[in-house]
């Protein structure tokens, strides 16, 4: 299947195809034309380049009020994801995967759910967000399909390569794995494993700790666990 996509897009990079694609943006089938122009922009440009491209094909399809439609629309963001700056531009992320979603008969993947959830926490809309997760804890729980091992962390607005520090409150302890606390800024309890902790936190005490998300949705794990480490200094020979 892969070697005929190829084949495929190599036919549309002949002049003949790019008049093809031409024929496309002007015909009923627009999207699928600035779909096809945008891979074959990958095609002639290499890492970087070739996203800029890309990414500058589909946005001029936006500008011109051409609906990308969900094949469009999830190339758009694998390719913004790509990009430092606009991986973390989490209100756009958050309006496209809603594009998706809206789609009439489009099943959202298990992975667009995971990241759409983390996108509202990323933006302060914590309730949607739980909710979010917790349609996706139920749809894997009624499909019987082993949930994704993705992971994720609620992440500084100013410094978003980084995790955001916050504070949570300890509510509930019910064994050395399993405990609730209350965090302030999200409006909400989230789970915590004590042991995580050193030394292991006790109720109603105030922890310093970061906001990872998992497939079951956010946890409260120590600062350690996401924090990034230094490079190793290079020695210079002698």
């Amino acid at each position: 299947m892969l070697s005929l996509q190829a084949e495929a897009l190599s036919m549309l990079s002949s002049d003949a195809g790019r008049d093809f694609i031409q024929t496309l943006k002007t015909s009923g089938d627009s999207a699928l034309g600035y779909y096809c122009e945008a891979r074959v922009a990958l095609l002639d440009a290499d890492g970087p380049q070739g996203t800029k491209r890309a990414v500058r094909v589909l946005e001029e399809a936006e500008e011109r009020g051409v609906a990308l439609g969900p094949r469009g629309t999830a190339l758009l963001i694998s390719l913004l994801m790509k990009d430092h700056v606009q991986r973390y531009n989490f209100a756009r992320l958050k309006r496209l995967y809603r594009e998706i979603e809206r789609s009439n008969g489009t099943v959202t993947p298990t992975l667009h759910a995971f990241r759409h959830a983390v996108l509202c926490y990323q933006v302060g809309e914590y309730a949607e967000g739980a909710d979010r997760f917790r349609k996706l804890r139920d749809q894997s729980r009624r499909s019987g399909i082993a949930p994704l091992r993705v992971r994720d962390v609620w992440r500084d607005p100013l410094e978003p390569d980084e995790p955001r520090r916050t504070q949570a409150r300890v509510t509930r302890i019910t064994t050395e794995w399993r405990a609730e606390a209350y965090v302030d800024e999200l409006r909400q309890p989230v789970p915590l494993r004590p042991r995580h902790f050193s030394p292991p936190p006790r109720e109603r005490e105030v922890i310093e700790c970061v906001i990872r998300f998992e497939f079951n949705g956010p946890l409260a794990v120590p600062l350690r666990f996401e924090q990034r480490e230094a490079p190793r200094p290079t020695r210079r020979r002698a």
